[in-house]
């Protein structure tokens, strides 16, 4: 199923197989997180999925909400436009794992994180868990990778026998800033870029040369489905090709 076209009911148009090119920044629009692996995409509309949000299930029992099954939904369905995370409390405006009636909601990644894990400085399998370690409410558990506090409302992935636990972000990526939304920083080093004109004029031919491949890909499409119309009219058929 990788290299087939697919149909996602979030789209209405089919997303083919496509390879993220060398430095190209592309976004999923399930999770916001950037592709660098073969992904789906329909490239009239600049739409772009990871192969493993395209396959996440539309509704999910997760075990951090058994009461009721969640749903996946395309957008938030707030008045704001967004939704906080009830994994990792931050802030989302992409897909969604929701619960309506009682307006819980996870980022695709979260609720898709696996139950267990492993981290380099650890010897021991870390669980998945969704409350607190700490007994009493006023006790702030320290991440033992970032060293910085987590939540009290955040999961965390831990190690009883050790009293060791992280931050999600921080057991899946030791580098990444787990109480700050790590789109917050690229946008940081983006403004950061902006200032360099010769920068900024780079980006500008890079994607204007973007734009190019997506636009001879579309165009070699649009010729095989003249070459499937001409079979299914006959011989009758003329068909005119343009190439540029």
């Amino acid at each position: 199923m990788k290299h087939q076209n697919r149909q996602h009911f979030s789209h209405h148009h089919i997303l083919i197989p496509l390879q993220p090119d060398q430095d190209e920044q592309i976004s999923c629009q399930a999770c916001e997180d950037q592709i660098s692996e073969p992904f789906h995409g329909c490239l009239s509309c600049n739409f772009y999925l990871h192969d493993r949000c395209i396959d996440a299930p539309r509704s999910l029992d997760h075990p951090s909400h058994p009461a009721h099954p969640l749903t996946l939904l395309p957008a938030p369905t707030y008045p704001t436009g967004s939704f906080t995370c009830s994994a990792c409390t931050l802030h989302g405006k992409a897909y969604s794992f929701s619960c309506a009636r009682c307006e819980f909601d996870l980022h695709v990644q979260c609720a898709l994180m696996p139950s267990t894990t492993l981290v380099e400085n650890h010897p021991h399998e870390l669980q998945l868990i969704f409350d607190s370690p700490c007994q009493d409410e006023s006790t702030k558990f320290e991440c033992d990778v970032c060293k910085e506090i987590v939540n009290n409302d955040q999961w965390l992935f831990y190690c009883e026998a050790c009293d060791f636990g992280a931050h999600l972000g921080c057991a899946e990526d030791p580098k990444g800033r787990p109480g700050k939304d790590s789109r917050e920083g690229e946008e940081d080093e983006e403004d950061e870029e902006a200032e360099d004109p010769r920068l900024e004029w780079e980006g500008r031919i890079f994607e204007a040369e973007r734009k190019l491949r997506e636009q001879r890909i579309a165009h070699k499409l649009m010729l095989e489905a003249l070459d499937n119309a001409a079979d299914y009219v006959g011989p009758s058929y003329t068909r005119k090709y343009y190439y540029y």
